[in-house]
């Protein structure tokens, strides 16, 4: 389509007078000279081009052609590759990974149609990042399984919107389960889908996964097992877990105990419970328990029977190990006479077992040290017997109770006894140190070997002198009420009941020592309630420390509360004397859990020692993993510091259930010994754990571009959604103008101008010929 236009340098009048003008000249004839007709009709059609030249000049004409293109477009799809599109789609036989690639595969042919009408189609996956999706044989390059990280929609769509703004954006397709996993995500979702309908984009959300509705997605699962404990033969042992239930309201679930040993062939319900949630979904802790007769490494489960209707059962079960052991322990307490806490721990603690007691359970050996001025000067650091009962490989655990490292310690005269004690603890002896006056930093313990071991940290300039008054600022003034931080088997003090009434219930502590700080190696268990840290555990080597800057728990016995106190202590002893790990006579394999995540990389680490208890640094290691499915793959165990270690690559823990290692040790020709642990994969990371999806989610996403055509739609309804779109593509036609004014280039400027002065300089040569001028 053309169209024709004047834009005049001035009026129309204007130019109307100077074109009567210059045509009124045509009939003007000079005097002085006689022209024939011929001649002069020449000169008339010269002069009124001239005319006509000056008034196109003065009109400008131009013209506009009007044409019609195509412009080019871009349609996104997010596709979620998390590891949550694993799970069941509608139905435990299709996964929403199945459903996905089936919806892909019924639709290239629309998208081919897409690209022949100008349609850029992009696919970009996401998870916690987004990256391009390529094609390949006209088939999208889909990863065979989904295995990504935590979801992130929202920065997804930020993707999406950010990185094609200087295109057509018309349209983003997300496809996904709606499950928003990410907990470190920096934009927010309906943030990012209000950045859509800013720019006018529809948002076409295509979920996938059933909803956490009644009735359709019921579910019970099985959490907060402990990956391994310990028991001695004939001890009651409470295990405590926690029973997840979706859509199950009113409805008993049956949770049972089931014990396997390793020489069973079959596995044994020791202990059975029925529990039943009084919401749609509840979490619940639960409690069941097992007294073993004989000592062995068991495998623990704890299982939810499985309901009718219920969309999975790999989570109704969670594995743990158990470590039943023969015989006692023997505790060395090192401490001052003057004070209470002491001696109440020395009746408590028998009492739980003794020598004599069929259990065998504890045995404490007491140390005194005494601090009046002359054994102070005399006898200070104290040696001998002491010495000799720190490196006894007998006891299994030490307590250090308000004792001045004085006493122990004089760097550079006698350091025998605490570098002892913390080799002792690398080698898996554990170590408790009580608060008190002259414990941690006011006892100087930052310039002793044990400033590494213990967990907290001391300020360097910390210093009680004795028959000085107290200095108040190493301390916190009570009355101090314990907070547990974690669930954790020692801060357990009843068999039921809520874990922070519990402490509510118990009486206030006087007073505690302030700690500097918290390792990165330190776990924090208690707190006081203004956050001091009360009571810390970490690892040093092969043996677990607690450092407990409170030294008031007899008040406990003293205000009614003696069996919170017995139990207490009876916990502290058992968790300190066994490392994680199994022993089977002079060969030990240690690890730090005993559950892992697929893939992951685990160590384990091997001691061999002689009947007498000495390390043998030279023994040589055969290691054999059994993977669930029975099959068998040697892994190499070298020397690593002043230990051996072992590591299995994460390609041989992909599957999950349980695994074996079974460690065998000779030295000199001859056979150490042989040892076995077992071990659990279980996948439950965030991606899994979750069974429903959210489609309620991603559907008010959408709706925030409801305006511009976004919705909601059905993995079966995408189909129909592209031909939508190509039904739109008209739409996408633009009216492109094209202008063209006399002048306005150089080319037809310069043509106007050789017309004029050709013409100008035709009628000078005719008027010059014919005798004119």
């Amino acid at each position: 389509m053309q169209t024709f236009q004047f834009q005049p340098i001035f009026g129309y009048f204007w130019i109307g007078v100077v074109v009567a003008t210059l045509l009124g000249l045509l009939a003007v004839r000079p005097s002085f000279a006689n022209l024939t007709i011929n001649k002069r009709f020449v000169l008339a059609a010269i002069r009124a081009l001239t005319v006509c030249l000056l008034a196109l000049a003065m009109l400008r004409p131009g013209c506009v052609t009007t044409t019609h293109e195509r412009q080019s477009a871009l349609l996104v799809f997010l596709i979620d590759i998390s590891r949550s599109m694993q799970l069941p789609h509608r139905s435990q036989q299709v996964k929403r990974w199945d459903e996905l690639q089936s919806v892909m595969e019924a639709n290239y042919s629309r998208i081919d149609a897409l690209r022949n009408e100008k349609v850029d189609v992009r696919f970009i996956a996401f998870d916690n990042q987004s990256r391009p999706l390529e094609w390949e044989n006209g088939r999208l390059k889909l990863p065979a399984k989904p295995d990504g990280a935590q979801t992130d929609i929202g920065t997804a769509i930020e993707v999406a919107t950010r990185g094609f703004r200087d295109q057509r954006l018309i349209g983003v397709v997300l496809a996904s389960d709606g499950v928003q996993n990410s907990v470190d995500s920096d934009v927010e979702l309906l943030d990012a889908a209000r950045s859509l309908a800013i720019q006018e984009v529809p948002l076409y959300a295509v979920p996938f996964g059933m909803p956490a509705e009644v009735g359709r997605l019921a579910d019970v699962a099985i959490s907060n097992l402990p990956d391994h404990d310990t028991v001695f033969v004939k001890n009651r042992k409470v295990v405590r877990a926690s029973l997840v239930s979706r859509g199950f309201a009113n409805q008993p679930v049956t949770v049972q105990l089931v014990i396997k040993g390793k020489s069973d062939t079959v596995e044994k319900i020791v202990d059975s419970k029925v529990y039943t949630p009084s919401q749609s979904y509840q979490e619940q802790n639960i409690e069941l328990s097992y007294t073993p007769d004989l000592p062995g490494s068991y495998r623990m489960s704890v299982r939810a029977v499985a309901l009718p209707n219920e969309s999975a059962t790999l989570n109704n079960e969670l594995t743990s190990f158990l470590t039943v052991y023969e015989g006692g322990l023997r505790v060395l307490m090192i401490s001052t006479l003057d004070n209470n806490e002491q001696s109440r721990i020395r009746r408590s603690i028998p009492a739980v077992g003794g020598r004599n007691a069929s259990t065998q359970a504890i045995e404490l050996d007491f140390f005194p040290i005494y601090t009046d001025a002359r054994s102070r000067q005399t006898t200070w650091p104290v040696v001998g017997a002491l010495t000799e009962a720190i490196k006894n490989p007998a006891f299994d655990v030490i307590i250090l109770n308000n004792i001045d490292s004085r006493a122990l310690y004089k760097k550079g005269v006698n350091e025998e006894n605490l570098i002892a004690l913390e080799q002792a603890v690398a080698a898996g002896k554990g170590l408790m140190m009580i608060g008190g006056t002259h414990s941690f930093g006011p006892g100087l313990y930052h310039e002793t070997p044990l400033a590494d071991v213990l967990p907290i940290m001391m300020n360097g300039f910390d210093r009680q002198e004795f028959d000085r008054d107290i200095r108040k600022e190493y301390h916190l003034t009570g009355p101090l009420k314990w907070i547990p931080t974690l669930d954790h088997e020692l801060v357990h003090l009843r068999d039921s009941g809520d874990l922070q009434e519990t402490w509510t219930d118990m009486p206030a502590m006087p007073g505690a020592n302030r700690f500097e700080g918290v390792k990165d190696t330190g776990t924090v268990l208690l707190t006081s309630q203004d956050d001091d840290p009360i009571l810390v555990w970490g690892m040093w080597g092969r043996g677990r420390v607690l450092a407990m800057a409170a030294d008031s728990t007899w008040l406990w016995h003293s205000h009614g509360f003696q069996a919170e106190h017995k139990r207490f202590w009876q916990q502290v002893i058992l968790w300190l004397a066994f490392p994680d790990g199994s022993a089977k006579d002079n060969l030990r394999i240690f690890m730090d859990q005993r559950r892992y995540q697929p893939q992951s990389e685990i160590i384990f680490n091997t001691e061999a020692r002689t009947i007498t208890g000495q390390v043998i640094e030279d023994a040589s290691y055969t290691a054999i993993l059994t993977d669930p499915d029975g099959d068998t793959t040697p892994i190499t165990i070298s020397r690593f510091g002043n230990g051996n270690r072992g590591t299995i690559s994460p390609e041989l823990a992909s599957k999950s259930g349980v695994y074996s290692i079974a460690v065998s040790a000779t030295h000199d020709g001859g056979a150490i010994g042989n040892s076995e642990v077992e071990f659990s994969v279980y996948d439950n990371d965030r991606e899994k754990s979750n069974l429903a999806a959210d489609p309620q989610m991603l559907e008010r996403l959408a709706n925030e571009t409801k305006e511009f055509g976004g919705r909601a739609v059905l993995p079966e309804d995408v189909g129909q959604l592209l031909d939508e779109v190509v039904t739109r593509i008209p739409e996408l036609d633009v009216a492109i103008p094209k202008r063209w004014r006399m002048g306005d280039t150089s080319l037809d400027a310069s043509a106007f101008l050789a017309l004029f002065v050709t013409v100008m300089t035709c009628e000078w040569y005719f008027r010059k010929k014919w005798g004119m001028v």
